[in-house]
C-alpha cells in the first residue's frame, strides 16, 4: 500500500490512501508530494511530475477529480509539460563557470546549448507514455515463455547525472492468447530508461506496466544488467563492475520451475 500526503499551501494537508500502484490519482501538478512506500520505509519529497517511483499515474486538475476517466493512464508526466532548454543551458553555463572554465572560448561557447539539446534527447522518455506502446494482439495460441533479451539501454543516474548503460531482458507468459509485438518490449524499456533513474526502479517500472497493463499476462520477469559511471569514474572507481537487478511478477514469482526455466535462457549462450 502507498500513502500520499499532498502538502497544500499554508500547511493544509490532504491524506490519500492508494491501494493500486499503477492507478495513482493526484489532484495537481503544482503541489509537492511526500510518498512513503510501506515495503521499503523510504520517503522522499518531489513534485508529482517528477514522482516516478510510484509507477503509472493519471494527473488530473482539481476541478476534474470527480470526472470518470476513460483514456489510458500516463506513466508519469503531463503531456503538456515541455523541457526548458534555456534553463538547462543556463545551468550548464553556471557549472562551467563554477569549475573555472572560460565560457567564451571557442570550444566551450556552444556547450550549454549542446548539453541542453542532449538532455532533451536522453530524458525525452519523461514525456512519453510507455503504456501506449502496448498494442495487444489477441487470438494467438502460444502460452509459454516469450523472452526478448539483450535489449540495449542507456539511462541517467539521478544521484549524479552520469550514465549507466547495459542490457535488459524481458520475459512474459501470455494469457488467453494475448501477445504484444516484440519491438514494443524494447520501446517500453527505452521510454522508462530515458529519464533520471535508478536501476532498481527502472526494472520494477517495466515489470509493473507489463503485468498490470493491458497485456494482462500470467507472469512477467525483467532482468537488467548495467555498468554505472557513478561507480566507474568517481567514488570507488571500479570500472567494469556490473549491477544486476530483477523484478518478477505472477507465475514467475509463484512457480520456481518457471523462473528457473526463464533464467536458463539468459545463461545458455554464456557457458563455456
Amino acid at each position: 500500500m502507498i500513502v500520499l500526503l499532498l502538502l497544500k499551501p499554508y500547511g493544509n494537508v490532504r491524506l490519500l490512501k492508494i491501494t493500486h500502484v499503477p492507478k495513482i490519482l493526484v489532484e495537481s501538478t503544482s503541489v509537492p508530494i511526500l510518498c512513503d512506500v510501506e515495503s521499503s520505509g523510504q520517503a522522499f519529497l518531489a513534485r508529482c511530475y517528477n514522482l516516478r517511483r510510484c509507477g503509472p499515474m493519471l494527473i488530473m486538475p482539481a476541478k476534474s477529480r470527480s470526472t470518470k476517466f476513460k483514456g489510458n493512464l500516463k506513466d508519469n508526466m503531463s503531456a503538456e509539460r515541455k523541457m526548458d532548454l534555456d534553463k538547462i543551458a543556463a545551468g550548464v553555463r553556471l557549472i562551467l563557470e563554477g569549475i573555472g572554465e572560460d565560457t567564451s572560448r571557442p570550444g566551450i561557447v556552444e556547450t550549454p546549448r549542446r548539453v541542453a539539446e542532449m538532455y532533451e534527447e536522453i530524458c525525452g522518455g519523461m514525456y512519453e507514455d510507455a503504456a501506449a506502446e502496448i498494442k495487444v494482439i489477441p487470438g494467438e495460441s502460444h502460452d509459454d515463455i516469450v523472452m526478448v533479451k539483450d535489449i540495449t539501454i542507456a539511462s541517467i543516474c539521478e544521484h549524479h547525472l552520469v550514465p549507466f548503460t547495459g542490457v535488459a531482458h524481458i520475459a512474459y507468459i501470455p494469457k488467453d492468447g494475448r501477445i504484444v509485438g516484440l519491438s514494443k518490449l524494447a520501446r517500453i524499456a527505452d521510454i522508462f530508461a530515458r529519464r533520471p533513474q535508478v536501476q532498481e526502479r527502472l526494472t520494477a517500472q517495466i515489470a509493473e506496466l507489463l503485468y498490470h497493463g493491458d497485456l494482462q499476462p500470467k507472469g512477467v520477469m525483467v532482468v537488467i544488467e548495467c555498468e554505472h559511471m557513478c561507480m566507474a569514474m568517481r567514488g570507488v572507481k571500479k570500472p567494469g563492475t556490473t549491477t544486476i537487478t530483477s523484478a518478477v511478477r505472477g507465475v514467475f514469482r509463484k512457480d520456481e520451475r518457471t523462473r528457473i526455466e526463464a533464467m536458463s535462457f539468459l545463461t545458455e549462450n554464456r557457458r563455456g
